[in-house]
């Protein structure tokens, strides 16, 4: 935590005139860490704004009080499929429900009712026959968006298409 501290202070100080965007990621969950909400309150008492990104395995009323007290510009969450689509591909019966869970609990409370929720997709060929599925079922939740990633299924002439047309933007 000292470590991270002393990095998110230094980038502060590199920056007069407007803070950098920080995002919260791991290799793993970051919210398995002990010291996360130690991590986030630090993240906006220096003045930074930031984003989560989670598979929300770990749900608990702690990091939703703290999301609540050191409010994250969104949370963006890793959701491959619906229900057991999504558990297989994470191996870990009931993740989907624990997601949906998260969630509810997140919109239950007030200071986090209308905080933006991403659910990240990435397409792959145990889910690619259920993605209209998972956006109908997005459709009908509060405040939460989908975004589809297609990062398996690029061909080298589509890979440098890809590269091509984004390289002129």
């Amino acid at each position: 935590f000292d470590e991270i501290k002393a990095m998110l202070r230094d980038i502060k100080s590199c920056y007069a005139l407007r803070l950098p965007f920080i995002g919260v990621i791991g290799s793993g969950e970051p919210m398995m860490r002990a010291d996360f909400v130690d991590i986030i309150k630090e993240i906006k008492t220096l003045g930074f704004d930031y984003s989560v990104t989670t598979n929300f395995t770990v749900v608990s009323d702690k990091i939703v009080d703290a999301f609540a007290k050191y409010t994250p510009s969104d949370l963006r969450v890793s959701v491959d499929g619906m229900g057991e689509i999504h558990d297989k591909i994470r191996g870990v019966p009931g993740a989907f429900d624990r997601i949906i869970k998260f969630v509810n609990k997140i919109r239950l409370n007030p200071q986090t009712k209308d905080l933006p929720i991403r659910f990240n997709c990435t397409i792959q060929p145990l889910n690619v026959g259920h993605l209209a599925e998972l956006a109908e079922f997005v459709f009908g939740l509060d405040r939460v968006w989908l975004n589809y990633q297609h990062l398996m299924f690029l061909d080298e002439s589509r890979f440098k298409a890809h590269d091509l047309f984004f390289h002129n933007i």
